[in-house]
């Protein structure tokens, strides 16, 4: 009882995880959409140089950040798959 309570703790946690995972990738695509835009803008001159280097600053922090975020939630991930393998093999033991 108490390890399927244990399991069902870190069963939601790794599903809470992946949802942050691939929300969080998904943005980054979208950032990389973002930043290809601008530049095309600014190349085609439809957007200047100063809001051009505003846009892309700020795209390039949100993205450096995610990056971060990114590597942690993996970890996070792989932790508790980890944790839930051990804890069937601890289930398989005691039987």
């Amino acid at each position: 009882m108490i390890t399927a309570s244990k399991c069902a703790d870190e069963e939601k946690q790794l599903t809470k995880a992946k949802r942050e995972l691939s929300t969080q990738k998904k943005r980054q695509g979208e950032l990389d959409t973002r930043i290809k835009k601008v530049y095309e803008d600014n190349v085609s001159g439809k957007l200047p140089d100063d809001l051009f280097h505003s846009f892309l600053r700020d795209y390039e922090n949100e993205r450096a950040s995610l990056k971060g975020s990114v590597r942690a939630l993996e970890e996070n991930v792989h932790t508790l798959e980890s944790n839930r393998t051990d804890a069937s093999q601890f289930v398989t033991l005691l039987r």
